[in-house]
């Protein structure tokens, strides 16, 4: 399947081609490993074309929903990745660096270009490092585990015999 997603980045540039798919979230294996369970669908949108200075680019545009664990109350939750790139098509390395900014990455030609490879990455970059709830759902049940699990202060035994 993924043979049908290796591309010739400057050809496919050069003469504006467009890729748009939706695959499951179980085709990408490294997502897989980062979220609770892979469900859902992968959209995404490959268009070929040249930018301001007229440099072959091609524009990426990702967009899936995943589900991730919170790290403040330990629940699933739902996390929306929308990410979009452009990528610059150069055909020297000392190019990558010139036209490398933070509005568009430089990349070298490549006639095996694996689309899906650059999909993933984009969802992973998108993923926050520690995923949390805007409001945790049970926040009570999240505060007495942390409540059930503090120990006894060692110096609480002193603290009385001071008040005596």
């Amino acid at each position: 399947m993924s043979e049908q997603f290796i591309i010739h980045n400057l050809r496919f540039a050069e003469s504006g081609e467009v890729l748009e798919v939706k695959l499951p979230q179980s085709s990408f294996v490294r997502l897989s490993e980062e979220v609770v369970r892979p469900a859902g669908d992968v959209h995404f949108r490959l268009i070929g074309g040249r930018n301001s200075l007229g440099l072959p680019v091609l524009e990426l545009t990702v967009k899936t929903t995943v589900e991730l664990i919170c790290q403040r109350c330990m629940h699933s939750m739902d996390f929306s990745v929308d990410a979009s790139t452009t990528f610059v098509v150069v055909k020297y390395p000392d190019q990558v660096e010139v036209f490398d900014t933070d509005e568009e990455d430089a990349i070298m030609i490549d006639d095996a270009f694996n689309v899906l490879e650059y999909v993933e990455d984009e969802i992973l970059l998108a993923l926050p490092s520690s995923p949390r709830h805007e409001k945790c759902v049970d926040s009570s049940a999240a505060a007495v585990a942390t409540e059930t699990n503090k120990k006894p202060n060692p110096f609480a035994v002193l603290a009385e015999l001071k008040n005596r």
